[in-house]
């Protein structure tokens, strides 16, 4: 099996195209070799920062990650400091809101408590950007659950959460940081990242020097590069006088920098700094069993104008309220056609009737037919049946009408077996420009004859029919508009109606059927009477503009956009060469250049010139995305927004459009919690598919790491999961290799059930005490040494000490392993590979500067969508730590340990599926129908 992840394939010179790009290129990219340990003069350090070079694909996809992990804006600083108009968690509120549907909290529900800020003056802040958590539980029951907090930009946040257990749940939300010290964090970042330093010894003979190292150096002195040959990693070290880079023999953590700020203030445990933030109201619900719940699916029905696509998703969100241990991919499948049964029943009778004679594979397609069926009931009304070869005497549709394009529409008689039936339909005849049919205001004609489709129970040519214009007969073929997701076919094989007016809908992909197929044919005509007339019936109504699906051919996108139109109309520029060469070059302008079409403009002021590719209506929404959407950390607003899109794209309308979907963005409330799972009596349960199996004696752990080597490499936290495991077997001997335990190798071996467990530390920066430089491992370098394979576990958890550094430099780093991991996954699919994320911890306003958890929260969003379709697994620990009712612990307690543990082990072990076995899911499934 190949790995999921593929590099994607790019010119240098065309950077801004890369999103669009769909073709596969295997090819990985390693870095040029160069010297280890070099001497270099003093401007190497130029940037001050020196990180390791990206690759063009590596350089847009950085880009595109910090646009979709940035922070809202936050206020700039006064000096001196004024911490009234700060925000104060002692005056700021949450309150819960009331439950959207009458009744009782159940579970399955979302409970959404909404967050205002005030500052110290009590005064409601107008901004966002404050750093919070939030977290749902019950310390009696052991259970708790993390919630998502969004940032609504005005000053206020929604905290979403999933009910999960029975009893009493009870919501608390902390202030981790203001707004205002977010901006201190940040430029700390900036202008400080070398504030943690870092000590390398040398020695020649009997002469010893120690100098500083890291990888962000002030450029005061010469250096010695470090970097390292495979990965890139760089890494200096300011070169010892009168002595060689080769002698360097240990590295050490060398201290902090101290003073760092001079806003203290804005740091303050128990005033503004990890504080609770009361609640306005009762603080805590009620949430009933689960009985509830399945008796509220049995009984559920579509409420009249309620959308199917909602209501599909609340029969989902109601099913998995008591299925909510995870499920296997077979297990998942069933609940499927569970809720697609329910959602069937419970449509409007017609409806459902049509939903049932095109059998629908799935929720998904069931939605979609609904959808349809019910927006075909608000087009026109057919009239009745006419004798064949007569004209339509129907009037033309008011003009309101025709504007709204939809009306109440009632059934029509159904077709009889000899297809005889006649049915008004909107149909187009090609080849002549004569006005339409008059007497109907050119929207419809009488089709005096539908033959029998494909699915039918006799062979049929396809969907052609008959129409009179002027006693003349004409056939035609039919066509159902594109709008359409899917074509209307009210009956189990037979037309009752064939609609060909623009529903106004939304294109969507659903299984095509033999019928679909009838119908996708061109519109057409031939004349069966002598001197037949070709008639042009199409609708005098404007249409509406076509849905535009994204191709692997981005210039044919951008030729076939109406909306772009104009600006090829004013292309004075193709590939370098004035199409008027004697007329002057003004901005902004466009041009072509390899057939794509771009904008070229020119900043007045400081006469820089932007070239922005113009992107066709299939990719603005994914654009709109990439800019603007940050689930976690709330999203961005117009301004910043449109400032992203416009560094590299454009379109006409932008502006407008940006403005419009950021206002829907931050007027939606109703957001969906999705946690990674909760506790319950102090045992994690993941959400999400994924079933976590209770590995309580030495013995299961055995069973389930018996012939296995588990490598694992990273920072302290992940030593951890070395030392309770070599704790946790008795027989798991610990291997003295007199290496230092921050750092290893360490290693354990069960020889009798032939276990292999070693830890090492992951390469610079690294603060630990004095260890040999050569003992420093870089984990791409490992993952490459590493055979894999069925019998093979890898793990590593990366993140502590990146806090203080620039992002782009963890980034990098992550992207290094990220390479290793594909490589050893193309060698070895079935190697078991497992990252464990970061935590929240405590801190004082020395540790806020080191290891804040906001600087922790960004970095996580990092790591998740550079390792994003990969196969691996991921041992959400910032979540297993929000969600315990334990304090939080940079090295977080047994108790919580033991879970992540027992995560990790149903990676390598999973257990046969999420219910005990087969029969009781059916039983389960049945009871809900059943009662």
């Amino acid at each position: 099996m190949k790995p999921n992840y593929v590099l994607q394939s790019v010119r240098s010179l065309d950077w801004d195209t890369a999103i669009f790009q769909k073709k596969i290129n295997t090819t990985y990219i390693i870095p040029y070799p160069r010297p280890a340990i070099v001497t270099q003069p003093v401007d190497i350090h130029y940037n001050f920062c020196k990180l390791k070079p990206l690759s063009p694909e590596e350089t847009l996809e950085e880009q595109l990650l910090l646009e979709s992990i940035a922070w809202p804006e936050t206020p700039s600083l006064p000096s001196p400091l004024f911490m009234n108009s700060s925000s104060d968690p002692a005056h700021s509120t949450f309150t819960i809101l009331p439950r959207k549907r009458e009744g009782q909290w159940q579970i399955g529900d979302n409970l959404e408590a909404l967050i205002k800020i005030y500052d110290f003056m009590g005064r409601p802040k107008k901004y966002g950007g404050d750093v919070l958590l939030a977290q749902l539980h019950n310390p009696t029951l052991g259970a708790g659950v993390a919630g998502q907090v969004v940032d609504h930009l005005n000053g206020s946040y929604s905290a979403v959460f999933s009910l999960l257990w029975e009893g009493s749940a009870q919501v608390e939300v902390t202030l981790v940081h203001p707004s205002e010290a977010v901006t201190e964090l940040r430029r700390v970042n900036i202008e400080e990242p070398d504030r943690i330093y870092f000590k390398s010894q040398f020695r020649s003979s009997l002469l010893t020097r120690t100098t500083t190292c890291n990888v962000c150096l002030r450029p005061t002195q010469p250096v010695c590069n470090y970097t390292d040959l495979r990965t890139g990693e760089p890494w200096f070290c300011y070169k010892p006088e009168n002595m060689s880079c080769d002698t360097r023999i240990s590295n050490y953590n060398g201290g902090y920098k101290e003073s760092l700020t001079t806003m203290e203030k804005l740091f303050q445990s128990g005033v503004n700094m990890k504080v609770s933030i009361p609640a306005s109201g009762p603080a805590n619900v009620t949430v009933f069993p689960k009985q509830k719940a399945i008796s509220r699916f049995r009984a559920s029905r579509m409420s009249e104008g309620e959308q199917p696509f909602a209501w599909a998703r609340q029969l989902e969100d109601t099913a998995a309220s008591w299925l909510r241990s995870g499920l296997t991919e077979e297990e998942a499948r069933l609940l499927n056609l569970v809720v697609l049964e329910q959602f069937v029943e419970g449509l409007p009778e017609a409806t459902a009737h049509w939903v049932c004679c095109h059998r629908p594979p799935d929720l998904t397609t069931a939605v979609t037919l609904a959808e349809d069926h019910l927006a075909a009931g608000l087009l026109p009304a057919p009239q009745a049946s006419r004798p064949r070869g007569g004209a339509s005497e129907r009037p033309p549709l008011p003009a309101a009408r025709r504007r709204r394009g939809v009306t109440r529409r009632q059934p029509g008689a159904t077709g009889s077996r000899t297809n005889a039936g006649t049915r008004l339909l909107e149909v187009r005849t090609a080849g002549t420009s004569a006005p339409g049919l008059p007497a109907n205001g050119g929207r419809s004609g009488v089709v005096g004859q539908v033959f029998r489709v494909a699915g039918a129970p006799a062979p049929a040519p396809g969907p052609e029919g008959r129409t009179a214009y002027r006693g003349k007969t004409h056939r035609v073929k039919v066509a159902v508009s594109p709008r359409l997701s899917h074509p209307l076919i009210l009956g189990t094989d037979w037309f009752h109606s064939l609609l060909g007016q623009y529903a106004g809908m939304r294109s969507r992909s659903v299984n095509s059927c033999d019928v679909c197929a009838a119908l996708s044919s061109d519109v057409g005509s031939t004349d069966t009477d002598s001197g037949g007339e070709e008639v042009d019936g199409t609708s005098t109504e404007a249409p509406l503009p076509p849905v535009m699906h994204p191709t692997e051919d981005f210039p044919l996108e951008q030729s076939r956009d109406d909306t772009l139109c104009s600006a090829y109309d004013q292309v004075i520029d193709i590939d370098g060469r004035l199409v008027c060469p004697d007329a002057a070059r003004t901005y902004p302008h466009f041009q072509l250049r390899n057939d794509r079409l771009y904008r070229v403009s020119r900043d007045t002021h400081t006469n820089e010139i932007r070239t922005q590719l113009l992107v066709s209506q299939s990719r603005r929404e994914t654009i709109f995305q990439a800019a603007h959407s940050n689930p976690m950390a709330g999203h961005l607003g117009c301004e910043k927004t449109l400032e992203c899109i416009m560094a590299r794209f454009y379109w006409p309308g932008s502006w407008a459009d940006v403005r419009r979907c950021c206002q829907l963005e931050v007027n939606s409330s109703s957001v969906e919690s999705k946690p990674s799972g909760y506790y319950y009596q102090d045992v994690w349960r993941a959400l999400g598919g994924t079933t976590v199996h209770q590995f309580n004696t030495s013995s299961a752990i055995t069973r389930c790491l018996k012939g296995k080597l588990v490598h694992m490499y990273g920072d302290s936290t992940m030593r951890q999961w070395f030392e309770y495991l070599n704790a946790a077997l008795p027989d798991l001997k610990e291997f003295n290799l007199h290496s230092h335990k921050s750092v290893g190798p360490l290693m354990a071996l069960d020889y009798a059930n032939n276990i292999f467990v070693m830890f090492r530390a992951h390469g610079p920066p690294l603060r630990t005490v004095s260890v040999p430089s050569m003992e420093l491992h870089y984990i791409a370098n490992e993952l490459d040494n590493v055979l894999g394979g069925s019998n093979t576990v890898v793990v590593f958890g990366i993140w502590a000490h990146f806090d203080t550094f620039p992002i782009g430099f963890y980034i990098r780093r992550l992207m290094s392993i990220r390479s290793a991991v594909v490589r050893l996954l193309s060698r070895a699919p079935d190697t078991v590979v497992v990252i464990r994320t970061g935590n929240p911890k405590p801190y004082t306003i020395l540790g806020a500067f080191v290891n804040s958890d906001w600087y922790t929260f960004q970095r996580l969003k990092a790591l998740k969508a550079i390792f994003k379709g990969l196969n691996v697994h991921l041992v959400d620990a910032w979540e297993m730590v929000l969600a315990h009712h334990l304090p939080h612990s940079m090295h977080p307690q047994p108790s919580i340990i033991k879970n992540m543990i027992n995560v990790f082990l149903s990676y390598i072990c999973p257990p046969k599926g999420g219910f005990t076995s087969w029969a009781d899911f059916l039983i389960l499934g049945l009871k809900a129908f059943s009662g």
